[in-house]
């Protein structure tokens, strides 16, 4: 098999995840890697030339949807920091929730995959309390911030599930309204 440069392997994956991600979309998690191979127009060996297995590509998805969280971390706001979590979770797109909630429930039975999810949401928390830390100060002990983060980070989780539905607005209301007590904004 020839070569190919480092930009096109990426490339070629991100096509591979990107088809994933819109078969998910029209018909949810279970679909088939031919459906997958057939959205990205590769074949099936091509499909796992770059990843195992199915769950492989929805745990790629899963990485790229965490890896970059420098937009909740930096928020020096209760505004900014509601904002940032938002934008994490597609701004209430329902269809990218669904999807979500799939991936959450299928890897209950994915021991790789269900231990990736933790290690995410571990990583969302930790970005949240490190927010917090910034907007309130020391008007707060490191144990109240820690869960502070907590709470808002299962407010956030509970969004996506009421995004999902269609009941994004009220969970949004109540997500600016926790952050906005929590830290006296």
């Amino acid at each position: 098999m020839p070569k190919i440069s480092p930009e096109a392997y990426r490339e070629r994956r991100g096509r591979i995840m990107n088809a994933a991600r819109r078969c998910f979309v029209r018909k949810g998690i279970h679909i088939s890697v031919d459906e997958i191979c057939a959205e990205a127009k590769v074949s099936k060996g091509a499909l796992y030339g770059y990843f195992p297995s199915k769950e492989a590509v929805i745990q790629a998805i899963a990485d790229e949807h965490i890896a970059d969280l420098a937009g909740v971390r930096a928020a020096s706001t209760a505004e900014e920091l509601v904002g940032a979590l938002l934008e994490r979770i597609n701004s209430g797109d329902r269809a990218s929730c669904r999807i979500e909630l799939e991936a959450w429930a299928h890897a209950l039975t994915r021991e790789q995959l269900r231990n990736r999810l933790m290690e995410n949401t571990g990583e969302l928390r930790s970005s949240i309390e490190q927010a917090l830390g910034r907007i309130v100060g020391e008007r707060q002990t490191a144990s109240a911030i820690a869960d502070a983060a907590l709470l808002v980070e299962t407010m956030a989780m509970g969004l996506v599930a009421n995004a999902a539905l269609g009941r994004d607005a009220e969970a949004r209301r109540m997500l600016a309204m926790l952050i906005a007590r929590m830290t006296g904004d």
